[in-house]
């Protein structure tokens, strides 16, 4: 299937397999939903909640439903990014003025949970619908890779990283990595040969990538680095791409003002941030031991949670030959080593109450573009771990992402002993909501589904491989 016949078929050809793809990706985003009783979440849609019932920035009336605010003038903000609030605002304001026609509480907690739920498909869900659409093009027509592995590793994207849990978490970390993967892609699918591109293109890239550095303010560190490639590949390029970006920044800009006195003012200003936060919101030297904490270890280590991004290695390994044929195999290594070395220097690495280091979900798309070398080179190996990272993913999905930070290992301690009782968790999904299946149960059903997906693209991609291969000598001939 990585005959050159496969590789230079338009993946526009691929528009149904895609669209199953993705179909299966939305119902299970969409199938799954947390309440709303984590001081995280309730840091994002507090403010929603302020402006649309209140008319106020100030999250004064729902404090107390979260630790994570900063304090100025008086009152009391959310520390949070503001990106996923405004995508959520007006989501929430058609839910408020739908409940005043109907006689709803705004606080009913059917209510709020309903609000966090149609917000976080907004604001998480749909960018990340199309961001795996994108990236499977940008696998196919850019860095040369067949259709059945370009969905391998959107599949295991979607699937077997901590996008799964997150996407569906409104935490804001899968927000600005999908809105960064669209960015790239489309800076990349909009390059041609010489690294130019439309600045129509690079205008929309660029917004794309503004939005995300305004959902995680961290993620401005990888935007940065996309910046830089884009000035090294096509540096008029760079008016339309800032152009772009400007938009969200200047929204965000205005954002820090009005809550914090000042644009350059975020909610992690030491002087405002919630004092319990204060000793680990320092930034400072890069930690071995911190940077194993977040890779190897079981309490909150990547590798350990998810064993398929172990082959990274593989394209860091072999980066100087990616980088002569897909010069962006470059920068996408660059932004996962730049993003390991920044979280290795923040004592607040690990995330709290959360699975794997989560503040590094923003980073998973750059790890897909380098995991394409592994693809090639190893796609039974890269099969198997990332099947096994999808159980991990689906099991604390269903269960709880969000496990308390004294939990020295989340799936043996916490995760897996639940999976299989029937003691309550936050977690809700379709199967045990609507048919009153166990959770074990549940997951049977979702894994059966992927696999059902899996099988019928890998059948359908190998009779069109076949087919393509057939074609090859008449194509050829006079």
């Amino acid at each position: 299937m990585n005959g050159e016949g496969v590789r230079k078929q338009s993946p526009g050809r691929y528009r149904l397999e895609l669209a199953v793809f993705l179909a299966v990706a939305a119902f299970t985003y969409l199938s799954m939903a947390r309440i709303l009783r984590d001081v995280n979440p309730w840091a994002r849609m507090a403010p929603v909640f302020a402006v649309v019932e209140h008319g106020v920035l100030n999250i004064d009336p729902y404090v107390a439903n979260t630790i994570d605010w900063a304090r100025h003038g008086g009152h009391y903000y959310s520390n949070k990014a503001p990106g996923p609030m405004i995508l959520a605002l007006p989501v929430y304001f058609a839910q408020h003025v739908a409940q005043r026609a109907l006689g709803v509480p705004d606080d009913a907690p059917l209510a709020r949970d309903v609000a966090l739920y149609a917000s976080n498909a907004v604001a998480t869900i749909a960018p990340t619908l199309l961001a795996l659409a994108l990236m499977w093009r940008v696998l196919v027509e850019k860095l040369d890779l067949s259709p059945a592995l370009g969905f391998l590793l959107v599949g295991t994207w979607a699937f077997a990283s901590l996008s799964l849990p997150y996407t569906i978490v409104f935490m804001g970390h899968q927000t600005a990595g999908a809105f960064l993967a669209v960015a790239v892609c489309g800076l990349l699918l909009g390059e041609d040969r010489a690294g130019g591109a439309r600045p129509v293109h690079l205008a929309a890239a660029g917004a794309a990538a503004g939005f995300a550095a305004i959902s995680d303010w961290l993620s401005a560190a990888l935007v940065a680095v996309w910046t830089a490639y884009l000035a090294w590949r096509n540096p008029r390029g760079l008016l339309p791409w800032l152009a772009g970006a400007a938009g969200p920044v200047v929204v965000a800009l205005a954002y820090n003002a009005a809550c914090f006195g000042s644009p350059f003012t975020t909610g992690y200003d030491l002087a405002l941030l919630n004092p319990e936060f204060v000793p680990i919101a320092r930034w400072e030297a890069p930690s071995l031991a911190r940077l194993a904490d977040i890779t190897v270890n079981p309490w909150r280590g990547l590798f350990y949670a998810t064993p398929v991004f172990i082959m990274i290695f593989v394209g860091l390994e072999r980066l100087r030959e990616e980088a002569r044929r897909h010069p962006a195999i470059l920068a996408a290594a660059a932004g996962v080593v730049l993003y390991f070395t920044l979280l290795a220097a923040y004592p607040s690495a690990f995330g709290g109450a959360c699975l794997g280091p989560r503040y590094f979900t923003a980073a998973l798309p750059l790890c897909i573009l380098l995991m394409a070398p592994a693809a090639r080179i190893l796609p039974r190996l890269l099969v198997a771990l990332s099947a096994l990272s999808a159980v991990m993913m689906l099991s604390a999905t269903l269960v709880d992402p969000l496990p308390d930070q004294s939990i020295q290992d989340p799936f043996r301690d916490h995760i897996f002993p639940n999976l299989a009782s029937a003691d309550p968790v936050p977690m809700r999904n379709v199967f045990s909501g609507l048919l009153g299946v166990s959770r074990l149960v549940a997951f049977g059903a979702y894994l059966g589904l992927w696999g059902a997906c899996a099988v019928w693209l890998w059948l359908r991609l190998r009779e069109r491989a076949s087919a393509a291969q057939a074609e090859l000598p008449r194509e050829a001939s006079p």
